[in-house]
């Protein structure tokens, strides 16, 4: 039985020593994984507000929504049901740049308000809507407002805009929408 504990010991002490030994590498190892662990914990979280992101209460601004509801207003009750309308759509999304190092990362940051697209043909971008607010007339927006101009007059898509006050106004929409959903070839 003694040499039974002996040889228990023995190993334990073949097992240890290297440990032993080498205490400092032992203890770095073990601050590494307390350290990815708490990492871990904080940033995966178990449900709770953790989380550094949240779903916004709305979608829509006033506004953007207000549109929305009169642009699909004029849309079906002048009958054209083969088109279908997309809010909030990337750039990137629409568009495919030539040089795609310098040029994809611009059309990615950027968005169009509405794009319209024709059912009948496989979904086919044929208008996009910018909405101008008050925060268009700051000068980041009126760069990024000379983008998307460019972007959409070098593709020939149209890109309709309106003011902020045009939300509401139906007989506007469907004057402007005429002219592309009739003859989408028309350039804006």
């Amino acid at each position: 039985m003694l040499d039974s504990f002996v040889a228990c010991i023995t190993i334990m002490w073949l097992i240890l020593e290297p440990i032993i030994q080498n205490w400092e590498w032992v203890l770095f190892i073990l601050a590494i994984f307390i350290v990815r662990l708490a990492l871990k914990r904080r940033f995966v979280g178990t449900g709770s507000a953790n989380y550094k992101y949240r779903i916004r209460p709305y979608f829509f601004s006033y506004v953007e929504n207000r549109f929305y509801v009169t642009l699909k207003k004029v849309l079906y009750y002048n009958y054209w049901y083969q088109y279908e309308i997309y809010p909030k759509v990337r750039l990137a999304d629409v568009f495919e740049p030539v040089d795609w190092k310098s040029w994809f990362k611009r059309l990615w940051m950027r968005h169009v308000d509405f794009l319209i697209v024709d059912r009948n043909q496989a979904f086919r971008p044929v208008l996009a809507i910018e909405l101008d607010w008050y925060s268009h007339q700051q000068y980041e927006q009126h760069q990024s407002d000379v983008f998307k101009n460019t972007v959409f007059k070098e593709s020939n898509l149209p890109l309709l805009r309106f003011d902020n006050g045009a939300y509401d106004n139906r007989e506007l929409i469907k004057k402007d929408l005429i002219q592309y959903l009739w003859n989408p070839t028309k350039m804006s």
